[in-house]
């Protein structure tokens, strides 16, 4: 059926990545705007510098998600199979990003591959952002974003590419498994 749609892949695509990209978008802006509704006073404190670091980092990171469900969506289209890999990955790169535990309890080998993740840089950033006790932390905490954004270019162009290869071989992969 796609491969004989009058619409070239590549912009068939980039209409499937920008239609999951307004879904990522509200809900990382619905995600954003409880979170400050529900702890809106406990924030009165903090500068609104910092706010702004952790909701950007989360936009940042909801972007590799976004680009990582595109990836998975290019080899399968099984929601089942979808969830178990998402979820595991999920678990798997917070526990090494340091979401769950401190990267300081864990050995050098752990630090050396968290270094290889997004959320290791995530985590980092929203660090920077909160710990900072003045001004100037927002060159390092872009820095950090601009490292998770990379991340997620690489793995989206990795789905564009496998997209093209599926295409290409349409009778060797069955996207309905």
């Amino acid at each position: 059926r796609t491969g004989s749609s009058p619409v070239p892949q590549l912009s068939a695509n980039l209409q499937i990545a920008a239609a999951c990209f307004v879904i990522m978008f509200v809900c990382w802006a619905f995600v954003s705007g409880l979170g400050l509704a529900v702890f809106g006073g406990r924030l009165a404190g903090i500068s609104p510098d910092v706010i702004a670091a952790g909701i950007v980092s989360l936009f940042a990171y909801a972007l590799f998600a976004l680009a990582f469900g595109f990836l998975i969506g290019q080899f399968t289209s099984n929601e089942l199979v979808m969830n178990a890999v998402t979820n595991i990955f999920g678990l798997v790169v917070s526990f090494l990003g340091g979401v769950w535990i401190s990267l300081d309890l864990v050995g050098e080998p752990i630090l050396t591959i968290a270094k290889f993740t997004p959320s290791y840089y995530y985590n980092d950033a929203l660090h920077v952002a909160f710990d900072a006790t003045g001004g100037g932390f927002v060159p390092a905490v872009l820095s950090n974003l601009g490292i998770v954004c990379l991340f997620a270019l690489a793995v989206f162009a990795v789905g564009m590419a496998l997209s093209r290869l599926k295409v290409g071989r349409m009778g060797v992969w069955n996207s309905s498994s």
